[in-house]
């Protein structure tokens, strides 16, 4: 009986352990996914500022063009120089834009991520609760029939 009242102690120590270690586990995941999502948040920012900077660029771009079209004699308001010209500011707001897009995306992952993390904390937590608590009720029974 004594044996049966020390294994019942026991028992309950280790249920009581596997509750703390869930409870921590679980903790972490939701943490890990605050985390998430401020970097989220950071990731997201970062697109317009490389748009910004993508145009910047293009922007630069043009005025060397511009200048060494002007610098050669060529008209640049008409033909080709002006197609070139056009083209290198369309290739920035393009690239500006699937900057922008990509940061998005990372964004959205990120936050699915965290999230997916915090969903596995809470199932391994309410799934550790409930087999602590099953084999504390198998514990308490087998004490119960004094075996």
């Amino acid at each position: 009986m004594a044996l049966t009242a020390l294994g019942v102690g026991l028992s309950a120590i280790g249920v009581g352990s596997s509750i703390f270690g869930s409870v921590a586990q679980s903790n972490a995941a939701k943490k890990a996914a605050r985390q998430a999502k401020k970097d989220a948040k950071f990731i997201k920012k970062l697109g317009p500022k490389e748009a910004a900077e993508i145009i910047r660029q293009g922007s630069r771009l043009v005025g060397e063009q511009r200048v060494a079209f002007s610098g050669s004699g060529v008209d640049v308001t008409s033909g080709t120089p002006l197609d070139v010209m056009a083209e290198a500011i369309a290739d920035s707001e393009l690239n500006a834009l699937r900057a922008i897009q990509t940061r998005n995306q990372e964004a959205k992952s990120i936050r699915r991520g965290g999230q997916a993390a915090a969903s596995i904390g809470r199932s391994n937590a309410i799934g550790t609760i409930l087999g602590g608590a099953s084999q504390a009720v198998q514990t308490v029974g087998l004490f119960a029939r004094g075996q």
